[in-house]
Formats: C-alpha cells, sequence, structure tokens
C-alpha cells in the first residue's frame, strides 16, 4: 500500500511526530480514523498512543483536524517525501529522538 507521510511540529522547529495514511486521493477529513496512524517511540505504525497519564488516545484524524484549525498542522505544508520519512525514522530508532536531521 502507497502511503502519504507527515511531520508533527506542534508550533515547534523539530518534527516531533510522523504521521501517515493511505494515498488513496482522500484529504485528511475524508479518511477514516483507524487509516490514521502514527509512528511511535518503537518504531511501530498505531492509531492511536499512551498519553502522559497513562490513558489510550484514538481518534488521531480529530488530533489532527483540532491542529488545522490551530494552524499547527498543514496538509500542503508539512507533507514528507516518504524517503524523508524513513530517515527521520532510522535516525528515532538510533535513539536521536526528536531527530536533529
Amino acid at each position: 500500500m502507497k502511503w502519504r507521510y507527515f511531520g508533527r511540529t506542534a508550533g515547534s522547529v523539530r518534527i516531533i511526530q510522523i504521521y501517515r495514511w493511505p494515498d488513496n486521493g482522500k484529504r485528511l477529513l475524508q479518511q477514516a480514523q483507524e487509516d490514521v496512524q502514527y509512528m511511535n517511540r518503537r518504531g511501530e505504525w498505531v492509531s492511536g498512543y499512551m498519553n502522559k497519564r497513562g490513558e489510550w488516545v484514538s481518534g488521531l484524524r480529530d488530533i489532527l483536524i483540532a491542529e488545522v484549525w490551530s494552524g499547527w498542522f498543514s496538509e500542503n505544508q508539512d507533507e514528507l517525501t516518504e524517503q524523508r520519512a524513513m530517515e527521520l525514522i532510522d535516525s528515532w530508532r538510533k535513539g536521536e529522538w526528536p531527530s536533529t536531521l
């Protein structure tokens, strides 16, 4: 399956998370919730994450949509090439989190 990759900065200068969803011609608003995934620190693609309080958070699409409205995420500006996404992931797997690449 082909994917579209996005780097989330949450308003900072570094990419702190990488999201992906199927490259099926649909925009973020049109994707199903389970189609939006992110790479966790163990190098696994997941459709949710554990927050600092130990609670499982799902609905990553809704989280990104909220960031679109806040101006912290843009499908146009935050899209990564697959090569760039893989470079960041390789860097993170070596312990460089977030990447300084």
